[in-house]
């Protein structure tokens, strides 16, 4: 497993990182996107528990949870965020690509956008060898629909990047409340479980809650 969580927003990125983005022709995307920046950091809940449950894995966080170390990254069993999603939706981008994003270390500086993944720079990933990417942040399922693609959003960018299977969430989720799914959905794979009965029976750990804390994520791909 390779996970990047619990990013520091606030970091100043090296000069090597503080580029633009998104290109000389999406300044409309840059505008918004910038609207946004002033992430709160995410609890250490989940990168806790997953150091426990899976010891060998590679974890980055804190100032490590860039952008520029995801795009270095070879692809792994499993592929788990604990951050924040954004879907702007914004008609006069044109580019539902560019609407949908995650946020890594340095989101917060305003001199840079290198701390924000949109969709389309997600998809340049090489994710073959990837069963699972798991997307714990808020609203990583949204998207724009279209006709003939369907819903073009952050999990249609690592299916394309070549990953089989996308657990997402439908809309703002309690940090909280989805370290425990996480756990309880980890402890089941541990146990043998295969990834959609592994999420069912987490989701049947906290069905006495409410169902916004657990009913937000779905799993979307080719399931073993």
């Amino acid at each position: 497993m390779i996970c990047f969580g619990d990013p520091d927003f606030n970091s100043s990125l090296p000069l090597s990182e503080i580029k633009g983005q998104f290109g000389g022709k999406n300044q409309m995307v840059e505008e918004t996107w910038e609207q946004f920046q002033d992430f709160t950091r995410i609890g250490k809940e989940e990168i806790v528990k997953i150091k426990e449950l899976y010891s060998n894995s590679l974890i980055y966080e804190d100032k490590e949870a860039s952008v520029e170390n995801l795009m270095k990254v070879e692809s792994s069993q499993i592929l788990h965020f604990s951050t924040h999603g954004k879907f702007l939706n914004n008609n006069r981008i044109k580019n539902p690509m560019l609407k949908a994003g995650l946020v890594f270390t340095g989101a917060n500086n305003k001199n840079s956008l290198r701390g924000i993944a949109t969709a389309l720079k997600l998809s340049a990933l090489d994710l073959k060898d990837t069963e699972l990417v798991v997307l714990s942040a808020c609203e990583s399922g949204l998207g724009e629909i279209q006709n003939s693609e369907g819903v073009i959003g952050l999990p249609k960018a690592f299916l394309v990047a070549g990953a089989r299977n996308v657990i997402m969430s439908l809309w703002s989720v309690s940090t909280q409340q989805t370290a425990k799914l996480m756990e309880h959905f980890y402890v089941n794979l541990k146990q043998g479980q295969n990834y959609k009965t592994a999420l069912r029976n987490a989701k049947l750990k906290m069905i006495e809650m409410h169902p916004y804390y657990w009913s937000s994520f779905i799993m979307h791909g080719i399931q073993n």
